[in-house]
């Protein structure tokens, strides 16, 4: 395995051609596009279009699967080809590009741990019934996973590969991030966060706050359970 890689940037995209592009050409301008690989989760707009014209490697669904579905087919890929981790960001440009630097420094200083981007350094900005959410979801990750994690359904972090190694998940949706996480902290990882800028343009979300975290709250129930 070369460890000389940087980490493979992940961007799951699902009808997101209305800020596509301008992502896209913003990461290029700071990240190696050999790097860069896009998962079309059965886009039915332009996503696939601007994806062609900008030349991005990209794995597509034939329809739609689900963001967990989209971030395991990414994280199976890195390690295919030989990558050591992996960073993941939304493609709805609720993430700032530019800040994927502050990921690797922390990475360069840490490389063995978690590196969440997080947004609960100003909690304020995030809507409401997602900040409420993300709340009650991470303070279940860190109760019963016994370590402090603030901010567990963060889009935005960096996960090492060697972590990720036999790991079983349930989740096809919006609730893989807090299950990686739920499932990192239970063997003992090392987590660190890195603020972020909080951005939300008033584009329509894929999540549902409510149903989400009660699926969550559920999986991690049975999971404790058994």
């Amino acid at each position: 395995m070369n460890t000389n890689k940087p980490p493979l940037l992940v961007i799951p995209a699902y009808n997101a051609a209305e800020h596509l592009g301008e992502l896209i050409e913003r990461v290029f301008r700071l990240y190696p596009r050999r790097n860069i690989l896009v998962i079309n989760d059965g886009s039915s707009d332009n996503t696939a279009r601007i994806l062609h014209e900008q030349g991005v490697k990209q794995i597509t669904f034939a329809c739609n699967r689900g963001k967990g579905a989209a971030l395991l087919a990414g994280y199976c890929r890195a390690q295919a080809l030989g990558y050591t981790a992996v960073i993941s960001m939304d493609a709805d440009l609720q993430h700032t590009p530019e800040e994927i630097i502050s990921l690797i420094d922390a990475h360069r200083r840490q490389p063995s741990a978690v590196i969440i981007g997080s947004r609960m350094s100003d909690p304020r900005s995030m809507p409401q019934p997602r900040r409420l959410s993300n709340n009650l979801t991470s303070l279940i990750v860190s109760i019963f996973s016994g370590r402090r994690i603030r901010d567990t359904q963060s889009g935005f972090r960096l996960v090492p590969l060697c972590l990720m190694r036999g790991m079983s998940v349930r989740s096809q949706g919006f609730a893989l991030e807090s299950e990686i996480a739920f499932n990192l902290g239970m063997r003992g990882a090392v987590f660190r966060d890195v603020p972020i800028s909080v951005i939300y343009r008033g584009t329509p979300s894929h999540i549902h706050p409510l149903f989400d975290t009660l699926r969550f709250a559920a999986l991690i129930w049975r999971r404790l359970w058994r």
